[in-house]
């Protein structure tokens, strides 16, 4: 609402999508006198268009491609602890970058802790996460999908224990929902699909990811 005036920011399938629709338009109609879901982010981006932390405001976040938001953990401790060692931990990928903040302060919250989180009122063990969308060239416009030449059908192909599933279905988005399930069976909840939306997963199951792919980590827990 603005001057008696209600302004329509759009339709969205996810709340994270409509709180930053949301900030940008009061952004634009209120100025530094908006009331933000995301304040502490010094300039909210449209999704898409964010290419390094300094523009984001958003610390530990790097845009890979676009709706790949990576998450990047640099802890140097102390000489009396860990040895003094340096160690850097890849977090993954994410839909969305704000999302993606939220799993560098998740990270911060149960191992290690940061100098700066980038959402201090929220509490991101009760947060949900969106996956990276995967890359494709193929002709299906899909990840893992295979069409030949003169065939009417769509083969979902993906590689697990060294044995390859393909199985073959109609249309080419029911293949792509295939691989993704397979993918995430195969790679856990961190791995790029073709639906993000539609594979939304918990803190605790990307905290159970992290401990999969950093083993160290799990002498490192603390209390939340």
């Amino acid at each position: 609402m603005h001057r008696g005036e209600r302004f329509y920011a759009g339709q969205y399938t996810y709340e994270t999508e409509a709180a930053i629709a949301r900030d940008n338009l009061a952004r634009e109609l209120h100025g530094e006198f908006a009331n933000l879901n995301f304040p502490h982010i010094r300039n909210v981006v449209p999704v898409g268009q964010i290419t390094n932390v300094a523009k984001s405001g958003i610390h530990g976040v790097y845009k890979w491609r676009e709706h790949c938001y990576g998450v990047k953990h640099k802890h140097t401790p102390r000489k009396a602890e860990d040895g003094g060692r340096a160690s850097n931990y890849e977090l993954g990928c994410f839909f969305f970058a704000e999302e993606a903040g939220m799993a560098y302060d998740l990270f911060g919250r149960i191992f290690i802790p940061h100098r700066r989180m980038n959402f201090p009122s929220v509490d991101p063990t009760r947060s949900r996460f969106t996956p990276a969308k995967a890359k494709t060239q193929n002709r299906s416009g899909y990840m893992g999908v295979q069409n030949a030449w003169k065939d009417t059908s769509y083969s979902a192909v993906v590689d697990i224990d060294k044995n390859r599933i393909s199985k073959k279905f109609t249309i080419p988005e029911d293949a792509a929902r295939e691989v993704d399930k397979l993918r995430i069976r195969r790679s856990g909840v961190l791995t790029h699909v073709n639906f993000p939306k539609e594979h939304t997963f918990t803190a605790d199951q990307l905290i159970e990811a992290w401990l999969e792919r950093h083993p160290e980590l799990k002498f490192k827990i603390k209390s939340a």
